[in-house]
């Protein structure tokens, strides 16, 4: 009788065992899972699903996103009235942990934000460069982007 007795303990031992995995498992698994990081949205002028972007600006920023290693998600305006952009133009970008959650337009000044984020990291690209090499390239810069683009 003493052998049935503990037979008995090691039933209900067990038998107590597997129902508190049972309610751990069933409480943990109704909790909801972390929701995956989001990624940058890019929106564009993509005319066509697989073609290029035909835009200057979307090209310079993509380009350096894919540079720097920042993973994006292209979205493509085709509506063409710009819906969203805070500038009125492209490209435009938003992610929920840049700028606030706010979208952002102007590719330099989108590049400068990325660089500045705590979220990715990026080191600037002319940390090296005097103040003058600095402003001296930020004049090319503006009169390569603003002037020939669109022809004088």
């Amino acid at each position: 009788q003493t052998l049935r007795m503990e037979e008995s303990w090691i039933v209900t031992s067990a038998a107590v065992g597997i129902a508190t995995a049972g309610i751990i498992w069933y409480a943990t698994s109704r909790q909801s899972s972390p929701k995956p990081p989001t990624r940058l949205k890019v929106f564009g002028f993509r005319q066509m699903d697989g073609d290029p972007d035909t835009s200057p600006a979307c090209i310079k920023l993509m380009a350096f996103m894919r540079l720097a290693g920042i993973d994006y998600e292209y979205v493509s305006a085709k509506d063409h009235r710009m819906a969203g952009s805070p500038k009125g133009k492209i490209p435009f970008v938003w992610h929920a942990d840049v700028n606030g959650g706010k979208k952002m337009g102007d590719s330099q000044f989108i590049i400068d934000e990325l660089c500045a984020s705590k979220k990715f990291r990026i080191p600037t690209m002319d940390e090296h460069l005097t103040n003058s090499q600095i402003a001296i390239g930020t004049a090319v810069r503006c009169m390569l982007e603003e002037s020939v683009y669109f022809g004088a």
